[in-house]
């Protein structure tokens, strides 16, 4: 465990997609849209765009994060979901902070 600090994933973009973000922890745990929290502690912060109807173009942003004291030791896999187009189409540039 970390004691000092805690570990952040972001994911941007700006468009009307729905994109989703996935970590995978070092001890088995996952948090996504489905599972929004993990028991080392990773929660997600909110399924930005899960509704194409009411989906944001601009400044959309999905964050994985785990407080100062319990993030777990080790690698993180990361997934990003490119789930539904929401008649935007096309690829989509985003950011992984």
């Amino acid at each position: 465990m970390l004691e000092a600090g805690g570990i952040t994933f972001d994911l941007l973009w700006d468009a009307a997609v729905d994109l989703n973000l996935e970590v995978r922890d070092p001890v088995g745990g996952t948090v996504q849209r489905f599972n929004a929290g993990a028991p080392s502690g990773g929660v997600l912060d909110a399924d930005v765009n899960a509704n194409c109807d009411a989906a944001i173009a601009t400044g959309a942003t999905e964050t994985i994060a785990w407080p100062a004291g319990e993030v777990p030791a080790g690698s993180y896999e990361i997934i990003i979901y490119y789930t539904d187009p929401c008649d935007v189409g096309g690829p989509q540039l985003f950011t992984l902070n």
